[in-house]
């Protein structure tokens, strides 16, 4: 009986091994190309760009609070941060909301999401330059600043299959 309990571990583990790497449904492997460098507003309002994350594994969220699915995914990107190894990924949600900070921080507190901070692009300059079609749209960036996939619409973002792609992203 010891036998068949070993090999049913050993199968597991291999077949994790193997399927580690593939993307979650709904996402869309993409060729690594760098991430453009665009300016966005942190929390207090300074300018900040993803530059500075280099060498963590990003999940930048670009949302609006006027877009019903993105709110409804903020909750579960919420639930992700605290699955995650915050030494190795961050997630990043950053609203395109044209009222930026005024309109963006009070709604995050109503929406009682603590691990989501009030990143906003007011000017949506993001957007274009990642070739943002529609929201909520999501890019995961590995640690050396590459844009490795993307996943366009609503997600449950603490689902396994997610948290278990996200720590197979390379640095």
């Amino acid at each position: 009986m010891s036998r068949l309990v070993a090999l049913v571990v050993v199968l597991a583990v291999l077949s994790s091994a193997c399927f580690a790497d593939q993307l979650p449904k709904g996402f869309e492997r993409i060729q690594a190309a760098p991430a453009p460098m665009a300016s966005f507003q942190d929390q207090e309002g300074k300018p900040v760009n993803l530059g500075v994350l280099k060498g963590k594994i990003v999940v930048l969220n670009l949302w609006a609070t006027w877009c019903a699915p993105c709110v409804r995914e903020l909750p579960s990107l919420n639930r992700l941060a605290d699955r995650l190894d915050r030494s190795r990924a961050v997630i990043v949600a950053v609203s395109q909301d044209k009222g930026g900070h005024a309109v963006t921080r009070p709604y995050l507190q109503k929406l009682t999401v603590p691990n989501l901070h009030a990143y906003t692009d007011a000017t949506g300059r993001l957007s274009r330059e990642f070739g943002v079609r529609g929201l909520p749209t999501t890019l995961i960036i590995d640690g050396l600043g590459r844009v490795v996939a993307r996943a366009e619409g609503e997600f449950a973002w603490d689902g396994d299959e997610i948290v278990a792609y996200l720590n197979t992203v390379d640095k």
